[in-house]
């Protein structure tokens, strides 16, 4: 027997939404910064199965909010799994691509996954868009091969890293859009989290290193921070519609690009500046024209 779950009614509160979605931001890239840093001593794959596990703990505290245990019997199942598996590959491959990059690179590179999603639902959603959208998206490409200067001496596996993840994490994506209205945020982020636990946990007889506590207490922070930055995000898009949140999301470069400048004294060449820039403009173009198709009868 499976219920259906109750979905949070929308909200109009956009001061409340930005206030979220510019939390969410600053927490994911300090994330970034302590993954980046812990690197050079254990496995991405080790990193990603503790964050997973203290992760779960403010996520199940949420699933509890939304419902509790009854929420989480659905018909959905194997596309909850698959995007799981499809999220833990973007996962990896992003912080692998953190690892090896400066963190405003990644963070640019990666940020053409709204374009992406945006071509991936023509044929899989079969949704139509239209001129506006397609030059958006083409403007947002010519901006990713600004940043990866393809043939240069910039051009290295990490990038091609960032663009797996930005390509896995549109996969996703769109499961996640196809499965809206019939799943509650709550249900799908909890999934997805059990399966990173479950995917990284087998992996780590082979790649685990003891840490002392001092990095577990880190590990741990990191994971119970990235649970609320979830939620954040999630109530964000609550709160307000697309148009106004899509282009906060883009304060995770700034963030990104002031850690990689104070910590790691990393600093962005004018192809990353030009690049992000088209990249951001065309996600933030594209977020605006999708919310004028909602509008339009």
């Amino acid at each position: 027997m499976t219920t259906t779950p109750s979905i949070p009614p929308r909200l109009n509160e956009p001061g409340r939404g930005i206030l979220c979605a510019n939390g969410a931001m600053a927490i994911f890239a300090t994330q970034e910064v302590v993954f980046k840093w812990l690197s050079t001593d254990y496995s991405i794959l080790q990193l990603v199965f503790m964050r997973t596990w203290f992760a779960l703990i403010p996520i199940t505290f949420f699933l509890m909010r939304a419902g509790g245990p009854r929420i989480l019997l659905t018909r959905q199942y194997p596309w909850l799994l698959l995007r799981g598996v499809i999220g833990f590959g973007a996962f990896y491959t992003f912080f692998s691509a953190i690892a090896l990059m400066p963190l405003a690179d990644v963070s640019a590179i990666t940020f053409v996954s709204p374009l992406i999603v945006t071509a991936l639902s023509v044929p899989v959603l079969r949704e139509k868009v239209g001129v506006h959208r397609w030059t958006a998206i083409a403007v947002g490409f010519v901006g990713v091969l600004i940043i990866l200067r393809p043939g240069s001496d910039a051009f290295q596996i990490g990038a091609l890293f960032a663009l797996a993840s930005a390509a896995l994490y549109s996969v996703s994506a769109v499961i996640v859009r196809s499965l809206s209205g019939r799943e509650a945020s709550a249900v799908v982020v909890f999934y997805t989290t059990c399966m990173f636990l479950v995917v990284s946990g087998s992996l780590q007889p082979r790649v685990w290193t003891d840490p002392p506590w001092h990095d577990v207490a880190i590990m741990a922070l990191t994971g119970l921070f990235g649970g609320v930055a979830q939620f954040l995000l999630t109530q964000a898009y609550r709160f307000a519609p697309v148009s106004i949140i899509a282009p906060f999301d883009y304060s995770h470069i700034l963030w990104a690009t002031m850690y990689g400048y104070v910590v790691f004294a990393d600093v962005p060449g004018t192809s990353v500046l030009i690049g992000a820039a088209l990249v951001m403009a065309a996600g933030a173009y594209i977020a605006h024209r999708e919310t004028i198709k909602r509008k339009t009868p």
